[in-house]
């Protein structure tokens, strides 16, 4: 038995050395290994590719969605009618793991080593290659910096000002998992079934747990998304965390984000091909139906395989697919630097968008992998972005933890940046292709090192304010004149004359006016009148007007902030500042007389003139005979009650009189005198009400009246 199980082994060998095309059009070494490894009946793990495929890139429909049905409906079905035979054979020999990957029409099993060559030889099977371990790049610590300084490098912050933040876009990441308790992370989980998938918690990869057989409770959770290494964590706080521990650490926050378990929970944590392509299978289509708009955006792939230099296409169609579904994948650039042609697979695919990492003072970071691709011989890498002492969410071990972070360092952590930006992009423009999306990253890009694209830096580093500009065309600048105003003392309930406000366009584009608001706590005592600007297109130099006035409700300084909203890309929306000061409005008591000035004629009514709505008010009235003596009379508080206000002056010739009248507000504080300057002849003084009788309203015009023979001017 074991002489047949050599002869058996060497006949396995000489077939594969001489027929086996595996993807690289060469025998592949791994599986070569394993089966001189392993004796006939033990059982190896491959994948199996049909030769049988379409090509997703001819299918050309503009709309998204449509062009994602027809994409996953036409793998399906050729999966399905190939697949067939090749799944018979494989229980005819006894396989007990069969999965289909229509993706890149294979499937992946786990077979006695003796049924390789049997399969090999099956009509439609292009190649077979060994499903075997591939490790997680370990993460290197990094040294705390301004927080965030990589946020503001690629200048995210100039998108959020404008409102896009990632809104609408769906990320992903296919990882160590994610740790949904994290507070930067847990509100931006998009949730269901179709935003988790974990392949370990199938059966049928039991097998590759971190200790097979025997999963951890996070490799069996098929439910909730969980990490128990922290690297997937850290990835996707990057491309979409935060602000719950006091600064944005995330490119796109308001972006929502679905993950895919890809590395198991052993001390050095591992996948598999088979693994990963169903992970890109899953992210195609997560909820099985075909016309369901489920799928991601944009997908981070902050790992790689560890051969440096070399082109392993084994993944190739799986991106090629998602890529024509309108999916765009981006991939670190590796950590193999800092020589050239160091770059590695996935990266390096033509249908990737591979990034490098530099530090806070823009240099290529020591690691990061350099070009040419080993593929095609094209720039490598494609971008940069910032990828040492990056600040991000670290495990929270169940919600214990909340406030947990760390800085590390690895193109894994510059690879998010690229993705975080694609997702403002597209919240920004979301009719935007792939092509179009990765066009725009690159050609907006701040070329650094030496001028032009280089092996080390690629095209530059990404640029967030850049590439929207880039897309948006003719830039609008819009001008606010004044670009702030006092309105002064008003009296409380009183409004103030309108301040008029000027838009302008000073830019090459169109200016498009959203609208105006208000915001601030005294933000109800301004108010916008006159409104010529919301809603209008301006033209470059045009201008428009508004008004805003002040009615302060209440005594003190106030303060608001007009906001014209536009399409300007730096200033939206623009900040007016608008100050005031309420006075009280009975602060000037006035006596008028009916003939204007200070004549005071006999027997006529004289007017007090003051406002307060809502206040309490008294009037103190001091009159004198002859400079004799002074007599004061005192009204109470004018919030409704009555009174007369009679007073008896001793008869005599023409005696000389002066009136005076102080208001009080509610406190006691004197708020205003006026006086006349004329004697006259005077009987009587009494106040009067202007609805009759005595009743006092609380605010108004009272008279004063009074008998007189004749009038004395001083």
């Amino acid at each position: 038995m074991k002489r047949w199980g050599i002869v058996f082994v060497a006949g396995v060998l000489a077939v594969l050395l001489a027929t086996l095309p595996s993807f690289g059009g060469e025998p592949s070494p791994d599986l070569v290994s394993a089966l001189q490894a392993n004796a006939p009946h033990e059982e190896v793990r491959i994948i199996i590719s049909l030769s049988d495929k379409i090509d997703p890139t001819l299918i050309k429909v503009r709309e998204k969605h449509v062009r994602r049905s027809k994409v996953i409906k036409a793998l399906k079905e050729k999966a399905e009618v190939s697949q067939g035979p090749l799944k018979s054979h494989l229980e005819r020999v006894g396989s007990k793991r069969i999965v289909p990957l229509w993706i890149m029409n294979g499937i992946a099993a786990s077979v006695p080593a003796w049924a390789v060559p049997e399969l090999m030889s099956l009509p439609g099977v292009e190649g077979i290659t060994l499903d075997y371990p591939i490790q997680l790049a370990p993460v290197a610590a990094g040294t705390a910096l301004l927080p965030e300084w990589n946020i503001s490098a690629i200048r995210a912050p100039d998108l959020w000002s404008l409102g896009f933040t990632g809104q609408g876009v769906v990320v992903a990441n296919l990882d160590t998992g994610v740790d949904v308790d994290h507070p930067d992370l847990n509100t931006g989980w998009r949730g269901g079934s179709n935003s988790w998938f974990n392949p370990f918690s199938d059966p049928a990869n039991s097998g590759q747990c971190g200790n097979p057989g025997n999963c951890t409770s996070c490799e069996l959770s098929s439910a909730a998304p969980c990490d128990t290494e922290g690297h997937g964590t850290g990835t996707m706080g990057v491309m979409v965390g935060g602000s719950a521990g006091g600064t944005a650490i995330g490119v796109a926050p308001g972006a929502k984000w679905m993950a895919v378990k890809i590395f198991n929970d052993g001390s050095a944590p591992t996948t598999s091909p088979s693994i990963i392509h169903q992970a890109f299978q899953w992210l195609l289509n997560p909820d099985g139906d075909g016309a369901t708009q489920d799928a991601p955006d944009i997908i981070n792939g902050s790992w790689e395989l560890d051969l440096i230099n070399v082109c392993d296409l084994q993944f190739q169609p799986d991106i090629q697919a998602l890529r024509a579904a309108g999916i765009a994948v981006v991939f670190s650039g590796g950590n193999t630097g800092p020589y050239s042609s160091t770059s590695i697979s996935p990266a390096n695919y033509p249908e990737s968008f591979a990034v490098g990492a530099v530090d806070s003072s823009l240099k290529i970071a020591s690691f990061s992998s350099r070009g040419p691709s080993a593929c095609d011989n094209s720039l490598y890498p494609e971008v940069v972005a910032p990828g040492v002492n990056v600040r991000t969410a670290d495990l929270t071990l169940g919600g214990v933890f909340s406030n947990s972070y760390r800085t590390v360092s690895g193109t894994s952590f510059a690879a998010p940046h690229v993705a975080g930006v694609m997702a403002l992009m597209l919240s920004a423009f979301p009719d935007l292709t792939v092509d179009e999306l990765e066009f725009a990253l690159a050609q907006s890009a701040l070329d650094l090192g030496y001028p032009g694209a280089d092996n080390d830096y690629g095209v530059g580093l990404i640029d967030a304010a850049e590439a929207y500009r880039s897309l948006f065309g003719p830039i609008p600048d819009i001008a606010v004149s004044p670009a702030s105003y006092t309105f002064g003392d008003t009296k409380e309930g009183s409004f103030s004359p309108p301040q008029t406000f000027t838009v302008t366009n000073q830019g090459l584009g169109d200016l498009v006016i959203g609208g105006m608001s208000l915001t601030g706590t005294d933000a109800p005592e301004f108010s916008i009148q006159n409104d010529g600007c919301s809603g209008k297109v301006l033209l470059p130099t045009e201008s428009c007007s508004l008004q805003v006035t002040f009615m302060p409700a209440s005594a003190g300084g106030k303060s608001a902030e007009l906001s014209v909203s536009s399409n300007d890309p730096d200033e939206n929306p623009f900040p007016v500042k608008l100050t005031g000061v309420g006075a009280e409005r009975y602060e000037s008591v006035t006596v008028l007389s009916p003939n204007g000035g200070e004549m005071i004629s006999p027997g006529a009514i004289l007017a007090i003139q003051w406002g307060a709505p809502s206040k309490a008010v008294r009037f103190r009235l001091d009159y004198s005979v002859d400079n004799r003596r002074t007599w004061h009379l005192i009204s109470k508080n004018v919030t409704g009650s009555s009174f007369n206000w009679e007073v008896p002056v001793p008869r005599g010739n023409r005696p000389r009189t002066f009136i005076r009248v102080i208001g009080y507000n509610a406190s006691g504080r004197r708020v205003g005198t006026d006086r006349s300057d004329a004697s006259f002849a005077i009987e009587v003084v009494r106040l009067i009400s202007p609805i009759g009788g005595s009743v006092l309203l609380p605010s108004g015009f009272y008279t004063i009246t009074w008998e007189a023979s004749c009038a004395v001017m001083i």
